[in-house]
Formats: structure tokens, C-alpha cells, sequence
């Protein structure tokens, strides 16, 4: 699965968006959730995102219409344009225009979306459980229509009755297309066996059951006929043969698909409906799920860093601080207090999530907007440039996806060329088109300023060496072991008068497999160390660090004279790791003395737990 929407913002029109508050949400994953209170906006959300997603592009259309009006009426005060017959009329006209189209943005979501070739295809889900319809009651004729529902949007809720309807259509026809006699044209009979054979997979993926049939036809549902279906399978049964036969039944799994899932919990078993999602994310490939749910246990099998709270109209970011969900839900502390009872710790709950990602290699990230990182990193490039007075050359050391790059572009556009000339190092292959790509975007070609290989760096750049090298969550995912021979080569590619910009989350969120001893976060002064600054000398390394997540302090950017590069040694590199374990047991020791036993504390409890056990073993290593 891949986003489709990756994030979005609702104006302040509370009117037009049905009481949903002026909200933004970014960073939307491809199953997300949306929990809260009753009455709190949940299935209003869903609704109106089922509704305006579609709409490829409509607000950037809309909004860039509104910027042309107001250019335009600018026009008519300045009086720049060719003299106007009567500019105060065309003036009054112009105004109503810019009123309208202001009002129609005003309705509008603005959505930030993946790249994707069409519009997608939204479809919103309620489950009701009523009656299924009994295909024997109607003809053919009649059944046969309800193969043919379909459009952009689809609220598919409202058809439950019609599922063994849809069923017998589709069986029936692509039986009929088999035959010899068969009329269906050659296209659509190979379209009929596609749609069988997608919806026949699903039904045995999520029922463990095969449709079959015999003369007539006689069709069943795992050795049940349609007709007995009703008394005969339970609610659960009968939501997953709904959810698969109207979500499926005329739709591709290459489509852009945006399953809006509404409290879709409801006569479902927890284990079943985790299930679900398992096999949706395996089978949509370009697909993606919003759900608005109170049930705890599928907010855990989803993610808590994949969730939203929704109160009053409101939408806020909540997987940092899943208390709030978990109050809400169950109705504040003496709740709390028994869910603590059947279940672990939040504290322990994080710790167990960090020790588990820390057996996973580290992912990469791609570019967003108002990364703080990012903005970090330009702030630095700037003030080189402005203390060289000329275009600097950057090389992005680990570059990954051209993140760097990406937001650069966003934020200074044509402008960014002027500012520094980038090049981008990365030795794992896995994103190399993508940043290629972002390169050539914005200077005509990556010939040249993308090298996969040490070796290549040094033939390319042919003596004009860099004013800054960007190590922007790189430092870490290098071994300790490593540090002394990166940085001396990373030394051979600077000026006299180059740096080098260490951007690091000193709290980083999630663990990480990077290397043999896992990951060394090292911090400001483990860097002055490792370098052997003198304590005289720490003024040239110039250390910006900004609060992130409610952490103050937390995002930390150092850069680093090129000449202290050269004093890196085996014995700078212990002084380092000594201290990063140093300083990991004592805010163990802190956090565990607090008393603090929220899922934050966990969070970096497991992370110092790490550092000190990392660190160790980089230490007996090196010894």
C-alpha cells in the first residue's frame, strides 16, 4: 500500500465543513486512524473526505483561479494595464468574482497528494446488518443491475441487502461469458473473469470459503446456497462477504482506492477485523484506508503513532501522546486504571515497540512539509553563504531520497540554485531514482552530482572540494567503529574554510538495527570529544538546537570546522563512547527515579537503555 493522500487542511469555515474545526494533518499513513468522542466529528470527516478526494486537484485549481483574480485587480488599481473604458465597474465585477471563488476555496479541503496518474476512487463503508435479499425472489433481468453501480464516490453502506445480488450477477454473467453461445464481446468477457476471479480470491482470503455452483446456476458461498446465507452465517460473516463483494465487485486492485471505514468494529470480532486490514494491506497496491473507530484493540493493531483524535470539530496529531486516546476511550483515570490491569504498561508497552524496531534496519525518509530539520540545515547553508559571499557547493552525505533537496525546492524555488550547488552521496541503491530525479528537477540533469560510491566522489569533484557536508540522521546508523575512517575521508572532500553539518534527534523516536552495535546517538559534546576541541576551541562549533514534540532542545545541528576533522583518532572515538555511556546511565537512572511511567518516559527509558547498552559494546570492540 502507498498513501494517496498524504495530508490535508481544513479552512476555517465551520459552516461549510459541517462543525469540523480549521485543522491540519500531515504525514497520513497508508492505514490511518480517527478516534474520539461520539458527536465529535469523526464520521463528518470521513464523509466529506469520501466526497472531496476525488475531486483531483480542485483546490490548487480554485486557488490558483483566485491568485490570477486578485493579480488582475491589482492590475485595475495600479492602472498598469491598457486604459480602461470603466475600470470601477470592471472593478465591481472582478470583486464578485474573487467573493465567489474566495467562497468556494473556503468549502474546499486542500489536499497534499501522492502523485498519482487519476483521481481516486473513494469509497465510504458503514457497516449495518440487515436481511441479505434472496437472488430466487427476483429475475435475472432484475439482479442483473446491481453489477453496473459504480462512480467516482461510493457510499456502499446503504447496499447490504443487495450483496447475494451482486454475487449472483456476477457468477451468472461470467458463466454465460464461458459459454459457446455467449454474446458478450471478447473485452468483456475477459473483464467478467477478472472481476470473478478478484472477488472469488477475496472471499476465500477473508472467509476461507470458495463459491461454486452447479446447473442452473445454483450458486453457494462455501457449501452454503445463496439463499440460506441469511440464517445460516453470522454478522461477522456476513459484514466480510458485504465489505468483499461491494468493494471489489466493480473496481480494479490497480485503482487509486480510498477506503473510508466507518466504526467498522461493529459486529465484527476484533481478531477478524485486524485480519481485514492485514489482507487489504497486502492486496491494495496503490490503495489506502482512513477509519474512524473507538475500539482499543484496533487502534493498537494499527499504530498509535497512525492516530488522530477528533473532539469538538477538532483534529489533533495524538500518536505521541496516546493517553489522550486511551481516556477518551475509556473514561479517564479509574479506567485507565483497569485497562492497566488486563494489559502492560504504557512505559513497558513502548519499551517492548523500541527493543522490537531496534532489530530493524532504519527507513528512510522522504521529504514534508515544515520538516524542522530541514529548516535547520537551510538556516546553515545560508549563513556559509552569506559568510563566503558566493554560491556554496553541498554534498548531502546520505542522502537517501533528496529530502534536503526536496524541501529546499519547496521553499525557495527558483531561487535555490543561487544558494548552493548539491550533490548527493548515498552507497545504497534503493532511492537512487528517486533523488536522481529530484536533482535533475531542479538543475536539468544528475550527471555528475549523484555518487553511489566513495571512489566516484573523488573523480567527479576533480579538486573543487565542498564548502559544507550535510550528515543529516547519518551520524548515528555509522558504526563507532567506522567513525574515524568517515570522517577523515569526509575531511578530503571540504575547503580549508568548509564544515561539516551533524543533524541529529537526540530522542530519537523509533529504534534501529543500523550497524553491528545497533545505533550511537552522539550528542554535542560527545562530537567536541570526538574531535578533541578544546575546551578554548568550542566556540567554532556552532550548535542550533530547536524543541520538537513538546522536548526542548530536542533537534540538534552542529557544525564542525573542517580542521578538527583531522584529529579524530582511536582514542578521540573512546573518549566519545565513553561518555554517550556515561551519560546514558545517568539519565537511566533520572527516569527511573521519577517515577514517571507514561508511555514518553518509556519512550526514553528503551532509548538510553540502548544508547548504554550500544555504546558498551562499541567500547568492548574497539579495545
Amino acid at each position: 500500500m502507498q498513501p494517496i493522500i498524504e495530508g490535508f487542511s481544513i479552512p476555517d469555515n465551520p459552516q461549510a465543513f459541517a462543525g469540523l474545526k480549521a485543522s491540519t494533518v500531515s504525514r497520513l499513513p497508508e492505514i490511518a486512524i480517527f478516534t474520539g468522542p461520539n458527536g465529535g466529528g469523526k464520521t463528518r470527516l470521513l464523509k466529506i473526505i469520501a466526497g472531496q478526494a476525488p475531486n483531483y486537484q480542485q483546490w490548487l485549481v480554485r486557488s490558483q483561479h483566485l491568485d490570477d483574480l486578485r493579480r488582475v485587480h491589482s492590475s485595475i488599481l495600479a492602472r498598469t494595464s491598457i486604459p480602461r473604458a470603466n475600470p470601477e465597474q470592471e472593478l465591481a465585477h472582478v470583486n464578485r468574482q474573487i467573493a465567489q471563488v474566495e467562497q468556494e476555496v473556503s468549502s474546499l479541503i486542500n489536499f497534499q497528494y501522492r502523485e498519482i496518474a487519476t483521481s481516486p476512487i473513494a469509497l465510504y463503508f458503514a457497516p449495518s446488518i440487515t436481511d441479505f435479499t434472496d437472488p430466487a425472489r427476483l429475475t435475472f433481468a432484475q439482479a442483473a443491475g446491481f453489477l453496473n453501480q459504480g462512480g467516482t464516490i461510493r457510499n456502499i453502506s446503504g447496499s447490504f441487502a443487495n450483496t447475494l445480488l451482486t454475487v449472483q450477477s456476477l457468477v451468472s454473467n461470467y458463466l454465460i461469458s464461458r459459454s459457446e453461445e455467449s454474446e458478450f464481446p471478447k473485452g468483456e468477457s475477459a473483464e467478467l473473469k477478472r472481476k470473478f476471479e478478484g472477488l472469488r480470491e477475496l472471499i476465500a482470503a477473508l472467509l476461507g470459503m470458495d463459491i461454486t455452483w452447479t446447473a442452473g446456476p445454483a450458486i453457494s458461498i462455501g457449501g452454503t446456497p445463496l439463499g440460506a446465507i441469511s440464517n445460516t452465517f453470522s454478522q461477522g460473516q456476513k459484514w466480510l462477504l458485504h465489505f468483499a463483494t461491494n468493494a471489489y465487485a466493480d473496481i480494479t486492485l490497480d485503482d487509486s482506492i480510498l477506503l473510508c471505514l466507518d466504526e467498522p468494529e461493529l459486529h465484527l470480532h476484533p481478531a477478524a477485523l485486524n485480519q481485514i486490514l492485514d489482507i487489504l494491506r497486502r492486496t491494495l497496491s496503490h490503495g489506502q484506508i482512513l477509519i474512524a473507530t473507538h475500539s482499543i484493540p484496533l487502534i493498537a493493531h494499527v499504530g498509535y503513532e497512525n492516530t488522530w483524535f477528533v473532539s469538538q470539530g477538532r483534529i489533533s496529531y495524538a500518536g505521541r501522546n496516546p493517553e489522550t486516546v486511551i481516556n477518551g476511550l475509556v473514561g479517564g483515570a479509574a479506567g485507565v486504571g483497569k485497562l492497566r490491569d488486563l494489559l502492560s504498561e504504557p512505559d513497558s508497552a513502548a519499551i517492548s515497540r523500541f527493543a522490537l524496531e531496534s532489530l530493524i534496519n532504519p527507513k528512510v525518509v522522504a521529504a514534508r512539509s515544515s520538516d524542522p530539520q530541514a529548516r535547520q540545515i537551510l538556516d546553515s547553508l545560508r549563513a556559509k553563504r552569506d559568510e563566503l559571499g558566493r554560491t556554496i557547493r553541498v554534498l548531502d552525505y546520505g542522502a537517501g531520497k533528496g529530502r534536503l533537496l526536496d524541501i529546499a525546492e519547496d521553499e525557495m524555488g527558483g531561487e535555490l540554485p543561487s544558494l548552493f550547488d548539491y550533490y548527493a552521496f548515498d552507497p545504497s541503491r534503493e532511492n537512487a531514482e528517486i533523488c536522481r530525479a529530484a536533482i535533475a528537477r531542479v538543475y536539468g540533469s544528475a550527471d555528475g552530482k549523484y555518487f553511489g560510491n566513495k571512489s566516484g566522489i573523488a573523480e567527479a569533484i576533480a579538486g573543487q572540494r565542498f564548502d559544507v557536508v550535510v550528515l543529516c540522521n547519518v551520524v548515528h546508523e555509522i558504526s563507532p567503529l567506522d567513525w574515524q575512517e568517515e570522517f577523515s575521508f569526509i575531511r578530503t572532500l571540504l575547503n580549508e574554510d568548509g564544515v561539516v553539518l551533524i543533524v541529529e534527534d537526540s530522542l530519537l523516536p523509533h529504534g534501529e538495527h543500523a550497524h553491528g552495535e545497533g545505533f550511537v546517538i552522539a550528542s554535542t559534546e560527545a562530537l567536541r570529544l570526538l574531535f578533541a576541541v578544546k575546551s578554548q576551541e568550542a566556540t567554532m562549533m556552532t550548535t542550533a538546537r530547536i524543541s520538537y514534540s513538546d522536548t526542548p532542545d530536542r533537534l540538534m545541528c552542529v557544525s564542525i570546522p573542517a580542521k578538527f576533522l583531522s584529529q579524530i583518532s582511536r582514542e578521540t572515538v573512546q573518549s566519545a563512547l565513553t561518555y554517550i555511556k556515561q551519560h546514558a546511565s545517568q539519565r537511566i537512572q533520572e527516569i527511573r527515579a521519577s517515577g514517571d511511567a507514561s508511555f514518553r518516559a518509556g519512550l526514553q527509558h528503551a532509548l538510553y537503555l540502548h544508547q548504554f547498552a550500544n555504546s558498551t559494546f562499541a567500547l568492548k570492540r574497539l579495545t
